[in-house]
């Protein structure tokens, strides 16, 4: 086996050493592909979050005159208790602030029938709109039962699905949100996902209301108890001014509640790869092996009946993977085997919601996730002793008091506090005796430094180096919603303001502040690296070293401000204006106390939504919208001033020595900003027509249109290049060093455009579906090269010679993606007794995607990587469609109010193999075409293949 076939004796710069990017949380998901209110009305980026519904409507007689003294009567597990209403002249009323569930409504007037509508299924941020008439009661009559359950919101000028717990608990998944989100139109991506265009930190992500989105990379912060889930609602487009949208997209979980009937929870899932299909029939390093543990417990109910309640869950999760590597990387992998990536988690919920008085709610909410992963590394050219143990967690607390003032308005205040950590550290610290105040580990035995190879080779001796970052937020925020009718007709008020400080701090340095750099020997002499040669390790040669003169402690800090307004405006029957602005203000620090970003900016929405034929089945909705992007602490920390030093010290071959002189760097102290930054933003244009086709069931059509401008990027701006861009000629200042400004240029933008079908069956007759189909396109030139490129720091714009190549389709380009998700649940198909019965569930997903685009790259000599593309990007090939097939199957006893099923879960049905991912090197630094290890192009070798066919079983035990 060789590896890339490059010709020595050309010029090469030495391995960029320095502070590495800052890390982003892992997820389950990953592993297969005390606060007190403050007296003040401030808030939390996420402060108006929805987590409840709203129902309201009319009550009128056979002539369709409103009816006065009509009194409605709304009962729900989820409700913990009952609400009553009187209608007065008008004939309105309206319910606020209803937890998501099932609900049932008995509508009573003397001298009417009386009118019951059951299964009313409330979810979450939405509103149903009823017209009840009622009706003289013939002989004999005295009730109506009307079970027909609204599927179209006629009000909504947002794009948003929910996902609920009856429906995703028998769906087949990874049991994480990450996962389902999946299920939804207009996602793809991995855990931190690509949502109607929008890069990997583009998306927002809130807990019960409150923003969990990581303050310093804008990525997802914590990981969550499935179980614990009651509706997962995602916003893929659409403005409304009370969510504090990204760029991309929302993703809003609400949590359950503990009611007035205990109901607990109890499984585990176990699942193998001995128990899957194979792919024997590709390299044996493309086989994964895995299994996995999953342990779940939830338990809630009355503290005090109808007055205080408490809900607990914990989930324990194991796997051990093997991960896919097809990659030629000269490794003889039978000398040194891929090491698995070990991953244990728990998480743990507990929640106290109590109604002390009528119409007043408190909620105190504790979280926690502490996680460790062994073998993080997934790079095939790091040996298992130079891998990392990464750990991560924290937890999160929140108080919350809810008042309901005189029916028609609400008043919801809320304070949360947020820590979480990530330590990444060498794998042998695993196991460490001695630690000092911040964590590393003292032990003699385990200070060994890292070895990184120069060019061609395997990194060894140890991972050499350590980072802690902790990460805070606290915020405290308050919303007011009030309903007022007869003003022009009827409207929804919404308003608030938030304020949220957030910082960090950051330890991180090398073992024993020294690196070293080898190189593998070519004992042939003909110009290729063998398997055998680089993987002798005992052949290396001396390169370099580097010193490290003293480590670094960073701290930044932020605040962001935030007020907005929102009327949801109803002049006319079947008619519906939607008018929101949000002020934002946003101060991002560096380690100096200076303000990198400091910048105001107002969002705002427009919307309107048309019921033509007056019915509650049609929806014919527009939305225009100008999204702006806060910005995080990492923008801000890329200006730090860095006390980070090292030196550089060249090996001489002749004398058998270090060399005496050094270079001497700081990274990246010398990193400068625009003058001049243009809060980046979203505009967006978003159309769709929705009609209930059939009881229960509703299809959607959709168009939407966004373009990104002014998005955070950095570019190099000192290295002088060659012609061609593959090497420096010189540099500006006269130092050979990278210089990147932080920027927003106005030609830093993405584009894109979709055009969906979405079928949402409801579910009725124990049936629930979701089927959706997209055809998109996405262009960008930044932060454009694949799906998991992030904003700010990626590649693009580094090299003035790749601008026409970096302004093409992105890497993250799917046009064509469909998916359907259905689940059947009948627990009573045998009648055994008459408190016992047999019945089953069936759940299944499938998931088609087109392939990404596959970029042909050259070696650049400067940058000492792949980075330079061959062709304009993403206008050749791609990698081939993916399909999924998954399906999930239970057999359930329910006996007195008790259910106990067996699970079976099978991922990947038809045991596809499909390519997912290839290897992007296609030319050296020269032109010349990458051999691979079987003498023909190493370009577009697979690298790593959709997983086998896999089986879970699980055992679950409820009431």
């Amino acid at each position: 086996m060789s590896v890339p076939a490059f010709r020595f004796g050309c010029a090469v710069s030495p391995p960029a050493l320095g502070r590495f990017s800052l890390p982003a949380r892992a997820s389950l998901l990953s592993i297969f592909t005390a606060v007190a209110l403050l007296g003040v009305f401030s808030s939390t980026t996420a402060f108006a979050q929805a987590t409840t519904a709203t129902l309201r409507g009319e009550v009128v007689d056979q002539a369709d005159s409103p009816l006065a003294g009509v009194t409605l009567t709304l009962t729900s597990d989820s409700l913990q208790g009952s609400r009553e209403i009187v209608t007065g002249e008008d004939g309105r009323f309206r319910f606020m602030a209803l937890p998501p569930g099932s609900y049932r409504m008995d509508t009573v007037k003397e001298g009417f029938k009386t009118i019951i509508r059951p299964n009313l299924v409330l979810s979450v941020g939405r509103t149903i709109n009823l017209k009840l008439i009622m009706e003289l009661p013939e002989v004999g009559e005295t009730v109506e039962v009307i079970d027909r359950r609204p599927v179209v919101d006629t009000e909504s000028t947002t794009q948003s699905l929910t996902l609920s717990a009856d429906f995703l608990k028998d769906l087949p998944s990874g049991r994480s949100f990450q996962d389902v989100v999946q299920f939804l139109p207009g996602v793809t991506g991995g855990s931190n996902p690509n949502i109607s265009g929008g890069a990997m930190q583009s998306n927002q992500y809130y807990l019960d209301g409150t923003s969990t989105t990581d303050p310093v990379t804008g990525t997802f912060s914590m990981n969550f108890n499935f179980d614990a889930i009651q509706d997962l609602e995602v916003i893929t487009a659409g403005y409304d001014a009370r969510y504090n949208q990204g760029l991309g997209g929302t993703i809003n979980i609400v949590t359950k509640s503990g009611g007035n009937t205990f109901e607990g929870d109890f499984n585990g899932y176990y699942e193998s790869t001995e128990l899957g299909g194979s792919g024997s029939q590709y390299l044996s390093v493309a086989r994964p092996t895995f299994y996995s543990a999953d342990l779940n417990a939830s338990l809630g109910g009355p503290i005090v009946k109808d007055r205080f309640w408490f809900y607990l869950a914990y989930q324990y999760s194991r796997s051990v993977f093997q991960n896919q590597s097809g990659t030629d990387v000269g490794r003889d992998y039978a000398l040194f085997p891929l090491t698995p990536r070990v991953w244990n988690s728990h998480f743990i919920l507990m929640k106290l919601t109590a109604q002390p008085f009528a119409r007043n709610k408190f909620t105190l909410s504790f979280r926690a996730d502490p996680t460790d992963i062994s073998n993080g590394l997934t790079d095939p050219t790091v040996l298992p002793e130079a891998n990392q143990l990464w750990r991560q967690g924290g937890f999160s607390t929140s108080l919350a008091h809810e008042v309901q003032i005189g029916g028609r308005a609400v008043l919801t205040t809320t304070a949360f506090y947020q820590y979480s950590t990530i330590f990444v550290q060498p794998v042998s610290w695993k196991d460490c005796n001695e630690r000092d105040e911040i964590g590393r580990c003292l032990d003699e035995d385990k200070q060994q430094s890292a070895i990184w190879p120069e060019f061609n080779g395997l990194q060894h001796g140890s991972y050499g180096r350590y980072d802690l970052n902790r990460r805070h937020r606290f915020n405290v925020k308050t919303d007011f919603e009030v309903g007022i009718d007869r003003l022009l007709g009827s409207h929804t008020l919404s308003a608030g303001a938030s304020l949220e400080p957030i910082w960090e701090s950051r330890d991180f340095g090398y073992v024993g502040n020294e690196i070293f750099v080898k190189r593998p020997v070519d004992a042939n002499n003909d110009a290729i690296l063998q398997t055998a040669e680089i993987s002798d390790l005992d052949s290396y040669e001396n390169a370099a070293r580097y010193v490290v003169v003293n480590a670094d402690r960073e701290n930044e800090k932020g605040t962001i401000i935030n007020a907005y307004v929102q009327d949801n405006w109803r002049p006319a029957r079947g008619l519906t204006l939607n008018l929101g602005g949000r002020y934002l203000h946003s101060r991002l620090e560096n380690n100096l106390a200076q303000a990198i970003v400091s910048s105001n900016a107002l969002s705002w929405g427009a919307g309107v939504a048309w019921d033509p034929f007056r019915d509650g089945k049609t929806r014919i909705s527009g939305n225009v919208a100008q999204i702006a992007d806060p910005g995080f602490l990492v923008l801000s920390s890329y200006l730090n001033q860095s006390t980070f030093n090292y030196e550089y010290y060249a090996w001489n071959a002749e004398q058998g020595a270090w060399g005496e002189s050094s270079t001497k760097a700081s990274s990246p102290a010398s990193n400068i900003r625009h003058s001049d930054f243009v809060v980046p933003r979203t505009n967006e244009f978003f159309f769709t027509v929705r009609r209930e086709i059939a009881r229960d069931l509703a299809a959607e059509v959709n168009m939407l249109y966004r373009r990104f401008t002014n998005l955070w990027e950095d570019d190099e701006v000192n290295v002088l290049w060659n012609e061609d861009g593959t090497n420096t000629v010189g540099f500006r200042n006269g130092s050979a060093e990278s210089l990147y400004r932080l920027r927003t240029p106005q030609d830093a933008r993405r584009e894109y455009w979709s055009l969906g079908l979405v079928v949402r069956k409801q579910l009725s007759d124990n049936f629930e579906m979701l089927a959706s189909y997209t055809f998109s396109r996405l262009t960008s030139n930044t932060a454009g090269r694949s799906y998991s490129d992030r904003t700010g720091t990626s590649p693009d714009m580094d090299n003035p010679t790749q601008r026409y190549y970096e302004d093409g389709i992105a890497g993250a380009d799917q046009p064509h993606v469909f998916k359907i998700s259905a689940a059947y649940d009948n627990s009573n198909v045998w009648k055994l007794s008459e408190k016992a019965s047999m019945g089953y569930s069936l759940g299944g997903v499938v998931d088609f995607r087109s392939g990404p685009p596959l970029d042909r790259l050259q070696y650049n000599l400067w940058t000492q990587s792949f980075s330079n593309y061959v062709y304009k990007r993403g206008t050749r090939e791609r990698l081939p469609a993916y399909v999924g097939i998954d399906l999930r199957g239970s057999l359930a006893l329910s006996i007195a109010g008790a259910r106990v099923d067996l699970i079976v879960q099978v991922f990947n049905l038809l045991n596809s193999l499909d390519i997912t991912s290839a290897d992007p090197r296609a030319v050296d630094s020269n032109g010349i075409p990458i051999l691979g290890s079987r003498g023909g192009s190493l370009f577009a070798a697979p690298s790593s293949y959709q997983f086998p066919r896999r089986f879970e079983f699980g055992l679950r035990f409820s009431f």
